[in-house]
């Protein structure tokens, strides 16, 4: 356990986070070209939103909880919370009026907030069970 410890420091986690949040971007408000879109199952576009923010909530929130004391951890969800809905408004937005490929979408933002929830949920017992054992 020691050396996951180690690995998964705060500037690890800070870099991956940032890192990962960056690629988001860049993916959510890339035009798509001609690519024809293949829909495998319904919803596809919300469960891939779900996915993409639950691994943004869990890096964030392990970085959140391996950075602070455990004293400063209670705005935790709140604020995971709040990015969430803040950077997702601001991506469908983008999406909606400056690609052309793209649009924005009201249940995007839902999708959004429920996978950082998620993520900050399971970063969190990822953080309880491994990184804060001594």
């Amino acid at each position: 356990m020691q050396g996951i410890k180690k690995l998964l420091g705060p500037k690890l986690l800070l870099g991956l986070a940032s890192i990962y949040t960056i690629l988001l971007s860049l993916v959510s408000v890339a035009e798509r070209g001609n690519l024809p879109e293949l829909p495998i199952f319904p919803m596809q576009d919300k469960v891939a939103h779900v996915l993409a923010y639950t691994i943004l909530g869990g890096l964030w929130g392990v970085f959140w909880m391996r950075k602070a004391s455990p004293a400063r951890n209670h705005p935790y969800f709140t604020v995971l919370i709040l990015g969430a809905f803040i950077y997702g408004t601001i991506i469908e937005v983008i999406q909606q009026h400056f690609t052309f490929s793209r649009s924005g979408d009201i249940y995007d933002i839902f999708a959004n907030l429920f996978g950082m929830l998620l993520g900050a949920i399971l970063g969190r017992i990822f953080y309880n069970k491994i990184l804060s054992h001594k």
